[in-house]
């Protein structure tokens, strides 16, 4: 059971530790224009991932244009707002 942990835990703690790291010899807006780009890439590119590999065999069929039309809802939301 402590092996599996060590195996689970070790990549997660190495790859945090080296970004701490890295972080030290970055420019201060790249933590800042990654996370928006993967807020603005990355999430809506899992959510099609997730909607187009869904198994529609079942009664699921109305759980990807939920998913699809909730983004594109969210999406036209932040397009309204103010810049600050």
């Amino acid at each position: 059971m402590f092996e599996t942990l060590v195996q689970a835990y070790s990549p997660l703690v190495f790859w945090v530790g080296l970004g701490i790291i890295a972080l030290r010899f970055t420019p201060e807006s790249l933590p800042r224009i990654l996370g928006r780009g993967l807020y603005w890439v990355g999430v809506p590119w899992q959510i099609f991932s997730l909607a187009r590999y869904t198994d529609l065999s079942g009664d699921v069929g109305l759980v990807p244009l939920i998913t699809v039309s909730t983004l594109l809802f969210g999406i036209l939301l932040a397009g309204g707002r103010p810049r600050v």
